[in-house]
Parts: structure tokens; sequence; C-alpha cells
């Protein structure tokens, strides 16, 4: 999922130039931002059984947070000069840097009980 998102958000800083391939790319890295949603919440309920409400709460607060870093990257991309399609190029970072804490989550909690969450 964040691989995808990474590659797709640098095929972006490419098609951007052109209105047709920006929307075919933009369609694909929808596809792969929202496919990561379900997956990334079972997860965090996963992990959280013993109160799948509140860490269902808490990913969405997480979800909420990283659109507003998102923002704020893609804002000082703009202020500091590097241009419009340098933008796609921070956005493929920061999802390398989610795909390294995800890797990191998952080596340290690999031993977690998969059953099912339940009140």
């Amino acid at each position: 999922m964040f691989i995808s998102m990474a590659v797709v958000s640098t095929v972006l800083s490419w098609t951007s130039v052109a209105v047709i391939p920006t929307e075919i790319t933009l369609f694909l890295w929808a596809t792969a931002s929202f496919a990561a949603v379900p997956a990334l919440q079972i997860n965090v309920v996963t992990f959280g059984k013993a109160a799948p409400n509140l860490v269902s709460t808490l990913n969405i607060g997480a979800f909420n947070i990283g659109n507003a870093l998102g923002a704020w990257v893609g804002g000082s991309v703009i202020a500091h000069g590097f241009g419009l399609t340098s933008v796609p190029l921070a956005a493929a970072a920061l999802a390398i840097l989610a795909l390294l804490v995800t890797l990191i989550t998952f080596r340290q909690g690999g031993n977690a009980d998969l059953a099912p969450a339940t009140n």
C-alpha cells in the first residue's frame, strides 16, 4: 500500500504537466490511498483488541493528523520555492516514512494474538 502510494506520488510529479495523465494518476493515487484505510483499521483493532472502540477513534484521529501534516509539508515545499511538481515527491517521502513505521510496528508486535476483537 505505502509502496504503491510512493510510486504513484512520484509518477504524479512527472504527469502533472498534462490534464489527462494527471487525472489517471490521481485516480491511481486515490485508489492506493483509500485501499490502505481498511487494512490499517484492522491492524489497529487487532493490536488494541482490549478497547476496539477507543483504538478505532484514535486511528481516525491519526488520519486527521496525517492530513494536517501532509498539508503542512506540501505548503512548506511550495513556500521554500521547490514548486508544485515537488509536492508529490514530498508525499512519496512521507509514504516511505509510513512504510518504515509500519515495518517497525509489525516487527515489534509480530506475536500479537489475531483473535477477533470483541467488546
